[in-house]
């Protein structure tokens, strides 16, 4: 016979399954660490482009095959690390782009890639990798992106699918410690160039105009104030505080202490301007010396600024000035 290239009838291919069948494979239960050969051969298969016949015979040979067939866990495990470190070329991921356009995945697929996703962590290179990536260019390129692919026709739309998606969604830190997710945040913006800027201010304060606290918020702020936890609270002051600072009893009060100390601020000596008088023991603590002139001082606006929320520490400090 004449040497050359022969393509296999089907008879051929039967005649050689029959002589091998029984026979073991040479490379079974090798691996390319325990032998030499099997190494070698995975070595130069490594970097071979398949032609797209080949690629097709063996999608084919595979369907009939494996057709609905599930995949072991061990199979799985082998395809992921065969996978790690692979880098598609630029030609590869635009095919993929291509070949994913206009493909509309099922509701039982979309949940199967939600479940998948749950309880994923990033490592602290990848959030780096997503935070660098999130720049003003790119996220621009992404806006002008989704307009030509139409994804702002209908907003409503968009906007009633995504409350459907986070219907029934615990948010991220429901279950933490409210304390250590705030340190963190805080933490995080420190040194961010927007952190406590004027412009920032002037947006919270814009978002915040004409919004409705709830009843809860509205008694959490209250007890913050009063220096109290929220299970120890039990009643609003500020329509008591509010009727109290209107009395002639603490108008005469506030006068006298302004005489006492001759219009001065007790603490920088500035005299006149715009002067406080300060409830040395607290107005919520103490509600028998609100109007105690031994427990006023006079302070200017500056000086009285400092000792909000430091109350308790300027008592002494206060009694002295006043011997």
């Amino acid at each position: 016979m004449p040497c050359g290239v022969y393509n296999r009838t089907k008879e051929h291919n039967q005649k050689i399954s029959l002589a091998l069948k029984g026979c073991i494979a040479w490379n079974k239960n090798l691996t390319k660490d325990s032998d030499e050969r099997v190494k070698k051969i995975s070595d130069k298969l490594k970097n071979r482009r398949l032609s797209n016949g080949m690629k097709r015979k063996i999608s084919d040979s595979l369907k009939g095959k494996n057709a609905g067939k599930k995949l072991s866990e061990k199979t799985k495990e082998k395809i992921r690390i065969a996978r790690i470190g692979k880098k598609f070329t630029k030609e590869t991921r635009e095919r993929m782009s291509i070949s994913h356009k206009n493909i509309v995945f099922s509701e039982d697929h979309k949940k199967n890639i939600s479940k998948a996703k749950k309880g994923v962590k990033f490592s602290d290179v990848h959030k780096q990798k997503l935070s660098e990536s999130n720049t003003k260019e790119i996220k621009q390129k992404r806006v002008e992106t989704r307009k030509k692919n139409g994804w702002f026709k209908d907003i409503e739309e968009v906007k009633r699918r995504q409350k459907e998606a986070k219907r029934g969604c615990n948010p991220w830190n429901h279950f933490k410690n409210p304390d250590i997710v705030k340190e963190k945040i805080r933490n995080t913006l420190k040194g961010h160039p927007c952190y406590k800027s004027e412009e920032r201010k002037k947006n919270i304060s814009k978002a915040k105009t004409g919004g409705h606290l709830s009843e809860i918020t509205k008694k959490k702020m209250s007890a913050t104030r009063q220096g109290i936890q929220l299970k120890d609270w039990t009643e609003f002051l500020s329509p008591i505080r509010s009727r109290i600072y209107q009395s002639k009893n603490f108008d005469v009060w506030r006068r006298s202490i302004f005489q006492r100390d001759d219009w001065t601020c007790q603490d920088c000596y500035i005299k006149g301007g715009s002067l406080h008088a300060h409830h040395i023991r607290k107005f919520s603590k103490y509600p028998l010396l609100r109007f105690d002139v031994d427990n006023g001082i006079t302070l200017c606006k500056p000086c009285h600024e400092k000792t909000i929320g430091n109350e308790e520490d300027y008592i002494e400090y206060f009694n002295k000035k006043l011997l």
